[in-house]
C-alpha cells in the first residue's frame, strides 16, 4: 500500500490504521500477558467506521457519472466488507481459543484488507476529482484550439468571453489541489504551472490582437504577428499539459514521468501547426518546431516499445521523418538563394 498523497487520503486513513494498530497490539500484548484480550470493542469501532465508509462509497457511486469510478471503488467497498467480517469471525474464534492460528491468521488478514481496502476507496474516489479538474484544464485547451480560427476583433471577444470562465475554474480547481498534495514536488509543478498561465494569457491575447491588426491592414509585420501568436498558444498549452501531468501523479518516484496521455496530446496539437507547414512551408516559419516537437515527443514512447524490433521501427521511423523535413528545408534554402540572385540580377 502506497503513503497518502494527499492530505484528505490521509486525515481518513490515518484514524482507521491507528485503529487496527491498536486492535493487533491489544491482541499481542494479551497474548504475551497470557490473559485473554477483549478485542470486541475495537472490532466495533472499526466496523462502525467501515460501515460508514462503505455507505458513502455506495452513495457516490451512485451519484457519479464517472464510469472509471463505477468500475473501480466497488471492488475495493467489497474488499472492505470482506475484510470486516474477517475481523469479526477473527474475535469469535481468539474469544474462544486464544491461540487459535485460524483466528490470527483471520485478524491479520483482517486488519490488512481494512487498510489496503480503505487506501483503494480513496484513491478510486482522488482519481475521480483528478479527472474531473484534467476536464476542465482540457476544456481551456480546446478553446486554445480555436485561436487560429479567430480572424477578427468581434470573434476575439467572443473568444475572451468564453475562454475566460474556464480559465477561472481552471485556476481554481489547480490552485485547490495544490493545496492538498502532501508531495511538495508534485504541489510545485501545479504552482509553476498556474503561475506561468496567469502570466501569458494577457500576452496570447495582445499577440492575437497584433496579429489581426497587422492581417486586416495588410502590415508585412503579419507573419512575424502570426509566429508569435502560434508561440505563446503553443506555450500556453504546454503549460497546461505539464498541469494535467503533475495532477495525474500520485507517487514521489512520479515526478519524472511524462505519460502517454500527455504526450499524445501534445502530439495531436502540434499535428496541426504540421500539417499546415508541410502544407504551404512559406505560411508559418516556426512550422518546422512543431514538427520538431512531435518528433520529440515521439521518442519518450521509446520506453514503451516490448521488442528490439519496435524499438528500431520507431526511431525508424522518426529518422525517415527528420530526413524528409530537412530536405525540405534544404529546398527551401535552394529557392531563397536562386530568388535572391534573381531579384539582384534584375536590381542591377
Amino acid at each position: 500500500m502506497s503513503s497518502s498523497h494527499t492530505k484528505t487520503i490521509g486525515r481518513i486513513l490515518d484514524p482507521v490504521a491507528q485503529q487496527v494498530s491498536k486492535l493487533i497490539l491489544l491482541f499481542e500484548d494479551g497474548g504475551t500477558a497470557g490473559d485473554t484480550p477483549d478485542l470486541a470493542n475495537r472490532v466495533s469501532v472499526v466496523k462502525m467506521a467501515v460501515d460508514n465508509l462503505v455507505k458513502v462509497g455506495y452513495e457516490t457511486i451512485r451519484q457519479s457519472s464517472d464510469q472509471l469510478l463505477k468500475r473501480d471503488m466497488p471492488p475495493a467497498l467489497v474488499r472492505v466488507e470482506e475484510a470486516s467480517v474477517f475481523l469479526q469471525d477473527a474475535v469469535k474464534l481468539l474469544s474462544r481459543d486464544p491461540s487459535s492460528a485460524i483466528g490470527r491468521k483471520k485478524l491479520i488478514d483482517g486488519s490488512r484488507g481494512i487498510l489496503q481496502g480503505t487506501w483503494a476507496v480513496l484513491v478510486a474516489f482522488d482519481m475521480s476529482e483528478v479527472r474531473k479538474i484534467v476536464a476542465c484544464c482540457n476544456l481551456v485547451l480546446d478553446r486554445l484550439n480555436t485561436v487560429p480560427d479567430i480572424k477578427n476583433f468581434p470573434e476575439l471577444a467572443e473568444f475572451v468571453k468564453n475562454l475566460t470562465p474556464i480559465m477561472a475554474q481552471m485556476i481554481k480547481e489547480v490552485d485547490e489541489r495544490q493545496d492538498e498534495l502532501v508531495i511538495k514536488s508534485h504541489a510545485e509543478i501545479l504552482q509553476r504551472g498556474i503561475t506561468q498561465v496567469k502570466r501569458i494569457t494577457p500576452i496570447l491575447i495582445s499577440s492575437i490582437k497584433l496579429y489581426l491588426n497587422t492581417t486586416q491592414q495588410r502590415l508585412s509585420a503579419a507573419r512575424e504577428a502570426q509566429s508569435n501568436r502560434d508561440y505563446f498558444l503553443r506555450q500556453m498549452s504546454d503549460e497546461i499539459c505539464e498541469i494535467i501531468r503533475g495532477l495525474q501523479l500520485t507517487s514521489s518516484d512520479d515526478t519524472e514521468y511524462l505519460g502517454d496521455h500527455t504526450d499524445l496530446q501534445l502530439i495531436i496539437r502540434n499535428s496541426k501547426f504540421a500539417v499546415e507547414w508541410l502544407s504551404n512551408p512559406c505560411a508559418n516559419p516556426n512550422g518546422v518546431d512543431f514538427i520538431q516537437d512531435i518528433l520529440d515527443t515521439a521518442r519518450h514512447f521509446e520506453a514503451f516499445c516490448m521488442s528490439d524490433s519496435e524499438r528500431m521501427g520507431l526511431n525508424g521511423l522518426i529518422g525517415g521523418i527528420n530526413s524528409r523535413v530537412q530536405q525540405i528545408l534544404d529546398a527551401l534554402q535552394r529557392v531563397s538563394v536562386v530568388l535572391f540572385l534573381y531579384l539582384f540580377i534584375l536590381r542591377y
